[in-house]
């Protein structure tokens, strides 16, 4: 059903992230900010999965919401000696 002229492009409605009953952008989920908070602290490389977990913590990100952003980006866990470290999938 079309009921008129909406502003927005045509990339905001493939993205999801208009909401036509409100004619308004949707702010970023939780999820959204916990990948870029990865994206951002993986940038330079790799990073003990325990000090990424613990910098999320401050930041008011969930495990659970972490967890899942790691999967949507393919972040990759290495065992090094007796920890874990994160790393962005093309950081091979």
């Amino acid at each position: 059903m079309f009921l008129g002229e909406v502003d927005i492009t045509l990339d905001e409605l493939l993205d999801g992230k208009f909401d036509a009953k409100k004619r308004k952008q949707k702010s970023p989920s939780k999820r959204d900010d916990a990948k870029d908070f990865i994206t951002t602290n993986l940038a330079s490389g790799t990073v003990p999965a325990a000090d990424i977990k613990a910098l999320a913590e401050t930041a008011g990100i969930s495990k659970n919401t972490l967890e899942r952003a790691k999967t949507e980006l393919g972040v990759q866990s290495v065992k090094q000696g007796d920890g874990w470290l994160w790393r962005m999938p093309d950081a091979m």
